[in-house]
């Protein structure tokens, strides 16, 4: 059987994103937890926001379901079937575009959200590609 090895806030998840986009790896983050606040330039950081797919179930995703999508992104929900409370939420998220759809959590190769973070990734490395190209 699995324990809870560590509970995580909605702000917490936002950090983390921030040092993901910084570079900063989760040991360097554990010794010193400051680190996230150093200033580094868009352009300089390693891993843009652009090239982020977060996919969230609830209330506590909000804060980075917005990060990822005003940084160009891609963030999906992700709600039980019959969970209409879950549904409700998350059609407001649409209609404040942050997430860009909402779907149950079937990952399979026929599954709709399974094929979209597939072509999300697939889009992600295209742009990170041409995005590299140097003109000769």
């Amino acid at each position: 059987m699995a324990d809870i090895k560590r509970c995580v806030t909605f702000t917490e998840k936002t950090r983390f994103l921030f040092e993901i986009n910084k570079g900063i790896s989760p040991s360097a983050a554990a010794a010193q937890p400051h680190l996230v606040n150093q200033l580094i330039r868009e352009e300089d950081r390693p891993i843009p926001f652009a090239n982020m797919i977060y996919v969230g179930d609830g209330l506590t995703d909000i804060p980075c379901f917005s990060l990822i999508e005003k940084g160009g992104g891609v963030a999906f929900g992700v709600f039980q079937a019959g969970k209409e409370s879950a549904k409700q939420a998350f059609q407001r998220f649409l209609e404040t575009k942050r997430v860009r759809s909402m779907h149950h959590p079937e990952y399979g190769e026929d599954s709709e959200l399974g094929s979209l973070l597939r072509a999300a990734v697939s889009t992600a490395c295209s742009n990170i590609m041409i995005r590299g190209a140097r003109a000769v």
